[in-house]
C-alpha cells in the first residue's frame, strides 16, 4: 500500500516519523520511493513499522523523524520547517501535504467523528468493517479535491510565516471535498508525542 509519512515526532526518548496505522501492521517494513512506482524505481529502506493504534489510525516508523516536511507538488524538494504544533479547533483553515496531491490549503475543519473502514477501500491487511475513532472532518471551502489515495499519514498543518507550519494532525481518509485526519492531541495520549522541531 503507497501512503505518505507524516511528521518526525519525539516519543520515548527519540525520534520517530507518524504515519495512518492502516498503511502497515507490525512487523510490517516501510520503504521510500516515487508514489507512482513504476519499473527501474529505487525503494530505499526506512524501518519498521511499531506502536501501532489502528482505533485512531496512528503508528510509527522505526526511522530518524526531521524536523522538515515537503512542500509543493508530489515530486517536490522544497520544503518548510516544523516549528510548534496545536490541537484542533473548529472552523480552523488547515493545509494537509499528501504524496499524491502535494499541498492542498483552504481545508475547513469540523468537528470529530467516528468513521467505517469500508470494505471497499480495506487498510493493508485487507481488514475492513471495524471504526476509526476522533477523527476530524475537514471539508475543502471551493469544493476542490481534499485528499487523494496515498495521501494517508501525510502532514496536516497550519502555516506559521512563509518557511514555518504547526503541526495539526496527519491524514487518515478523504474524498471528493472532504478530508479526515487524526488530530494532535490523541498523539499525545497514545504516544506523548511531540513534533520534531529545531
Amino acid at each position: 500500500m503507497s501512503c505518505t509519512t507524516g511528521f518526525g515526532i519525539n516519543a520515548y526518548s527519540r525520534t520517530w516519523i507518524l504515519t495512518s496505522a492502516h498503511c502497515a501492521t507490525a512487523p510490517d517494513v516501510a520503504y521510500q520511493g516515487v508514489f507512482a512506482g513504476g519499473s527501474g524505481t529505487t525503494f530505499n529502506l526506512m524501518g519498521g513499522v511499531t506502536g501501532e493504534s489502528w482505533e485512531y489510525d496512528l503508528i510509527l516508523i522505526d526511522t530518524p523523524g526531521f524536523y522538515r516536511m515537503f512542500d509543493g507538488g508530489p515530486t517536490t524538494s522544497n520544503y518548510k520547517t516544523v516549528n510548534g504544533w496545536g490541537y484542533h479547533a473548529a472552523n480552523e483553515l488547515v493545509c494537509q501535504s499528501g504524496a499524491a496531491s502535494g499541498v492542498i490549503c483552504d481545508l475547513r475543519t469540523g468537528s470529530s467523528t467516528n468513521i467505517v473502514v469500508s470494505c471497499s477501500s480495506p487498510d493493508s491487511d485487507g481488514d475492513c468493517g471495524y471504526t476509526i475513532r476522533g477523527l476530524i472532518r475537514t471539508t475543502q471551502t471551493s469544493g476542490n479535491t481534499a485528499a487523494r489515495a496515498g495521501d494517508s499519514g501525510g502532514p496536516v498543518f497550519t502555516l506559521i510565516g512563509s518557511t514555518g507550519v504547526r503541526a495539526k494532525g496527519v491524514v487518515s481518509a478523504g474524498g471528493g471535498s472532504t478530508m479526515y485526519f487524526q488530530d494532535w492531541a490523541d498523539v499525545i495520549r497514545l504516544y506523548n508525542g511531540y513534533p520534531r522541531t529545531p
